[in-house]
């Protein structure tokens, strides 16, 4: 089988569940690498062990699989030379030990009733012997124990005996030399005995010294008289050591002994876990075994999806007449999930699992599994979904046999139907003739067709409630069914005369169809046209607004210069006619001329008109922007048509204006807030007098377009003339006026115009639509 199938089939979930009812790491690997096999003989026995072990663990005598750690690792490492187990790995070999002892017992105990898994389990090794050296070595915590050899046996005794004369003799050494004792305890520093005394105690005593406390009051002291006992000590403590290595290598050279028995106990092990957990899963999803035949002959009888909540069972058949079967129906009726279930389902029978199925289910045994589901566009491939699906329909061709299974999703969809349709038939006659068994679902009325008049080919539809709009989740053999599209839209609201149009478009299409596609190219080379024509206008825009901003940066800087300049020339002459003038004033009063004052009047005009010369700060207040609100007064930009806001439509940027008496749909990006000047007081069914908006038009700021949308004839054309005028002063040469498709009435009027224009030389249609003018004018 190819992964492929398998994962589009969700087989991978499965495995998934299956390595999650394992217990022992060798039942997970095992579990993990399960993939269906083409061999019968070896699937019966493989689905009887797997209806045993739901039998015994319905009864609760399942084996005693414990979990345990995986050996491996272990058994490679021991036939290095030199090197030998420590305690606690033996303590994982003797836990493995334990559950192959039980195993055994579990084998003999059921002995009688002939279960498959007793074969397996007769043939376990033994590990009795093993398993009490190991325990009989190594206690429950990791340690090994003194009786394991009797060299460890008499270090260990003489090690006791060392340390109780040590600390005897500690003790007398505190009693003694109470005055410099610092504490009376016995401690052990750098692995040797010592006593703490106080920092003046070399008077008193001789000894070692192996460190002191943090505040420096207390030294650590191993007396000169223990010294020798301390080396002894030590002594002893490497001969215990000896022995415990002598101790764990012989454990690990009679574990070493027995490595190929524990390698396929371990085998053996892992094979009773995936069968439990076989077992497990079965009864969990309440499967069955299925049974397999030599004939080309697909029964299953209240199927289930084991990966969908609720599952409503179905039943599928197919052969041994016919080898093909074409499902129809319309969509949401469950197609897809029957050639999903009928994969998956095959899949697990084929790798030993139970389906969730009757026990009188039947299934052939397939060599491969072929499917093509969903969408499955590549794009690291750059495949489109129709591509992907010939690509992988092209791939099943090549190895596609009698003894395969072909699913095919939506056959012919992802194109045009008047190519879908045939090329399906081909593809699906192709796979009928292989000899394949072959599962198709299609809404092609040709595919269909083939399917009733080909021989070997069965028909099936999806059961669908209209009255609920529901699937039934059956198949209804013996006639394909209909999409139900008329229906269930009729079912849902859609009036009738609209159903019958469509039921006569039907017969229409193909011509409408090759009529529409030839506007739509034509559209689309006007439009990309269009599209590099503005690319060159923006590119001209965005150099010309660069330049004036640089043009316009340029003129403040120098206009701040000049000012600058200007403003410290008249402080500093201000400076001077002062000090001249006080000078002056000073003179004529020291002459008699009391009655001179002081010109402050005239001297603060002269400060001003200084101060005036000073560069004001730039600030610009970015207006906040308020969305337009019912009753607003607003004027169209392009046009002198003032009116106010009858309703808006939220985000989707389109407002209702009203004005003279009129209402007209418009963007609001062609909106803006009108003066309080263009706001008048007459009644708003009156229009402004025409000459007025005239001269609104020739006041405005000249752009590369005129909006005339909601205009009427009479006001359009006078704002069209001005516009021409203005635009020919200004040296323009193209311009684009913008009037809607509407009745067609301003649009003609304004065709008419420009075609009698003398400085007119040639206009076209501005967009596909119609909706807008560009004029070429006279350089």
């Amino acid at each position: 089988m190819n992964d492929h199938s398998e994962t589009v089939l969700d087989y991978t979930c499965i495995r998934r569940d299956l390595q999650d009812a394992t217990v022992t790491p060798m039942g997970r690997h095992l579990a993990s690498q399960l993939h269906p096999i083409a061999d019968v003989n070896a699937l019966m026995v493989q689905q009887r062990e797997t209806s045993e072990m739901a039998e015994q663990l319905s009864l609760d005598d399942a084996p005693p699989v414990s979990t345990v750690v995986d050996l491996h690792p272990y058994l490679e490492t021991i036939s290095i030379d030199g090197f030998y187990l420590e305690p606690s790995q033996l303590l994982d070999i003797a836990t493995c030990l334990e559950s192959v002892q039980r195993l055994r017992r579990y084998a003999q105990d059921v002995m009688h009733q002939r279960l498959l898994v007793t074969r397996r389990l007769s043939r376990l090794p033994d590990f009795g012997i093993l398993l009490r050296e190991i325990r009989s070595s190594i206690d429950e915590q990791g340690h090994v124990r003194d009786h394991a050899s009797a060299a460890l046996m008499q270090a260990r005794q003489a090690l006791k005996g060392t340390r109780e004369r040590i600390q005897r003799r500690l003790q007398e050494l505190l009693s003694v030399y109470r005055e410099v004792v610092q504490d009376a305890i016995i401690t052990i520093r750098n692995d040797r005995f010592v006593i703490p005394l106080k920092a003046d105690f070399p008077r008193a005593l001789r000894g070692i010294v192996h460190g002191e406390s943090s505040s420096g009051a207390t030294v650590y002291v191993e007396p000169e008289a223990i010294v020798p006992l301390n080396n002894q000590l030590l002594h002893e403590q490497a001969e215990e050591e000896r022995a415990i290595r002598e101790v764990l290598r012989d454990l690990t050279a009679r574990v070493a002994v027995q490595r190929v028995g524990l390698a396929q106990a371990l085998q053996m092990i892992g094979e009773v876990d995936l069968m439990v957990a076989k077992g497990r899963l079965s009864l969990r999803m309440q499967g069955a075994a299925p049974r397999f035949v030599s004939e080309r002959q697909l029964r299953l009888h209240a199927a289930r999806h084991p990966l969908i909540a609720d599952p409503v069972p179905i039943d599928i058949s197919l052969g041994p007449e016919d080898h093909t079967l074409v499902i129809t129906g319309p969509n949401t009726g469950g197609k897809t999930a029957v050639l999903k279930t009928v994969g998956l389902l095959v899949l697990m029978a084929q790798a030993g699992l139970h389906i969730p199925a009757s026990a009188d289910s039947v299934l052939p045994v397939f060599t491969e599994v072929f499917v093509d589901l969903g969408d499955e566009q590549s794009l690291q491939q750059n495949l489109s979904t129709f591509s992907a699906h010939l690509s992988n329909i092209g791939t099943m061709l090549q190895g596609v046999t009698p003894h395969s299974l072909v699913l095919l999703d939506e056959l012919g969809a992802g194109t045009d139907p008047m190519e879908g349709g045939p090329l399906g038939v081909a593809l699906l006659e192709r796979f009928h003739q292989s000899g394949a068994t072959t599962l198709v679902t299609t809404h092609h009325s040709t595919i269909k067709t083939y399917a009733v008049a080909t021989a070997q080919v069965a028909c099936a539809a999806v059961d669908f409630d209209l009255e609920t709009l529901a699937p039934r989740y059956r198949l209804v053999y013996g006639l394909p069914g209909r999409s139900q599209a008329f229906d269930i839209a009729e079912r849902l609201g859609v009036p009738r005369d609209i159903i019958e149009r469509a039921q006569l478009e039907t017969s229409l299409s193909q011509t409408r169809s090759e009529q529409l596609l030839a506007q739509l190219e034509s559209h689309r080379q006007q439009l990309e046209t269009e599209q590099q024509r503005l690319e060159v206008e923006r590119e001209d825009v965005d150099r010309l607004q660069t330049e004036a901003q640089t043009l316009l940066a340029q003129a403040k800087a120098e206009d701040r210069r000049v000012r600058e300049s200007l403003q410290a020339e008249g402080q500093t002459l201000l400076k001077t006619v002062r000090q001249e003038l006080d000078a002056t004033l000073a003179h004529l009063r020291r002459q008699g001329g009391e009655s001179v004052v002081f010109p402050h009047d005239a001297w603060q005009q002269a400060e001003a008109a200084v101060t005036s010369f000073a560069a004001t700060p730039e600030s610009v207040v970015e207006p906040e922007e308020v969305p337009f609100a019912i009753g607003d007064m607003v004027r169209l930009r392009g046009l002198n048509i003032v009116g106010r806001v009858a309703s808006t439509s939220g985000a989707s940027g389109v407002i209702q204006v009203e004005a003279g008496g009129k209402r007209f749909t418009v963007s609001e990006a062609d909106l803006e807030r009108a003066a309080a000047s263009d706001v008048i007081s007459e009644p708003s069914s009156k229009r402004r007098p025409r000459r007025d908006r005239r001269r609104r038009v020739a006041e405005e700021s000249l752009a590369s377009e005129l909006r005339l949308l909601g205009a009427t004839v009479d006001e359009a054309l006078p704002a069209v003339e001005q516009y021409l005028e203005r635009a020919l002063g200004r040296g323009m040469s193209r311009v684009r006026i913008i009037h809607g498709i509407g009745t067609g009435r301003l649009r003609d009027a304004i065709t008419e115009l420009l075609r009698r224009h003398p400085q007119v030389r040639r206009f076209h249609a501005g967009d596909a639509g119609g909706g807008s003018t560009v004029v070429e004018l006279e350089g």
